[in-house]
């Protein structure tokens, strides 16, 4: 597989194999921790989004699937994408954990 992908502008570019390769458990590991402000950060955010009954959402790059307690009442349906699948593991423990369809 080609091509690159840019972090950053401080970080190093990686090829798209070291890409995934990043997002395996070390990164879920490292996500879940650095995402210490999540509980001041998303409750802000929601906010300023007006969210609907009706609407579907699709979280692309959704990793841990942290958006999804937040905004599981609120919309018909939340579609969690990611292509990392120890993320996508974490995700699916949250939407257990929150009770969403």
């Amino acid at each position: 597989m080609k091509g690159r992908i840019i972090m950053s502008p401080n970080d190093k570019q990686l090829s798209i194999p070291e890409r995934i390769a990043v997002h395996g458990k070390d990164f879920v590991e490292w996500f879940e921790k650095s995402e210490s402000q999540t509980p001041l950060r998303l409750p802000n955010l929601m906010k300023y989004i007006n969210l609907r009954k009706d609407y579907v959402v699709a979280d692309f790059g959704c990793g841990t699937g942290r958006l999804l307690p937040y905004i599981k009442d609120k919309v018909r349906h939340y579609y969690g994408i990611d292509f990392s699948q120890p993320c996508i593991n974490v995700a699916e423990d949250r939407r257990k954990k929150f009770g969403a369809a």
